[in-house]
């Protein structure tokens, strides 16, 4: 009898019972604690926002679609520094509010629904063309061998996938393995491959600005625009600097893979208005 396949790999949910039981020990359970009321979903996004401290700002994170650089951008806008490690403006900064590990999910609920507490944050996000993000995602996994990607490997190996192997057969192997956590766990599996707009909060939120990663720069202009902020945009370095670049490139997409992809991303394709 053939062994099962080891499981796809998801972000954790919060456990509301061991939540409590580590509540009064621990601030991290007691944040969660707090949160058991909101739908699964919406405690995935909030985990991924970003405020500036003068809410001016606040970002719904989309991986793999310059949310690396729009998060750079948002920490040298609060606190005038660059950071070297392209990583750390997804961790808890100074002057910013975080979902990270729930930090600040009472602050970012707030703004998100406009509540009088929450202040009148611009509310924004970027996407981009899903195959391009499918392709972006691959090769920063597997290809760059990034961190956050080495958790899949061994799930990936055991459905066929062979880090020596033909680059397309690999990519069919991912596009299975995308569409399989999709199915699973729709809100909590990896939000660099999630549906874009899980990840941007359709349906839950409204957002003031979307851009697309195509057209980067007008929306740019548009964002800082909203926010009465236009002065700004000109002296932020971080926007000249490239962070996690792991683009399609020149890679040519098979036609059989394109349309896989497609099926996958349907909705997204749908709502954002991109051809196939």
């Amino acid at each position: 009898m053939p062994r099962p396949l080891p499981p796809v790999v998801h972000e954790k949910q919060i456990r509301p019972l061991k939540a409590m039981l580590l509540a009064p020990f621990s601030a991290r359970y007691r944040r969660q604690f707090a949160q058991r009321h909101l739908p699964v979903a919406e405690q995935a996004f909030l985990r991924h926002s970003i405020m500036t401290g003068d809410r001016a700002f606040l970002f719904a994170k989309n991986s793999k679609a310059a949310c690396t650089t729009l998060a750079q951008m948002l920490v040298e806008y609060a606190t005038g520094r660059l950071l070297d490690d392209e990583h750390a403006a997804h961790r808890p900064q100074e002057g910013l509010y975080y979902g990270f590990d729930g930090l600040h999910w009472r602050e970012l609920h707030a703004a998100w629904h406009r509540l009088p507490e929450g202040g009148a944050p611009v509310r924004f996000s970027c996407v981009r063309h899903p195959v391009d993000r499918f392709v972006s995602c691959y090769r920063y996994f597997f290809e760059k061998g990034a961190r956050p990607g080495r958790r899949h490997l061994a799930p990936m190996k055991a459905r066929g996938f062979d880090p020596a192997g033909d680059r397309v057969r690999n990519m069919e192997v991912f596009a299975d393995y995308v569409a399989e956590a999709i199915a699973e766990a729709p809100a909590i599996c990896d939000p660099h491959f999630r549906e874009q707009h899980r990840n941007i909060g359709h349906g839950l939120v409204e957002l003031d600005v979307l851009g697309r990663l195509e057209n980067f720069r007008p929306f740019l202009e548009e964002l800082f625009e909203t926010a009465g902020r236009s002065a700004e945009l000109g002296r932020l370095k971080s926007l000249q600097r490239v962070f996690n670049r792991s683009g399609s490139g020149t890679l040519s997409i098979p036609d059989h893979l394109r349309r896989r992809i497609r099926d996958i991303y349907e909705r997204d394709f749908a709502l954002f208005g991109y051809d196939g």
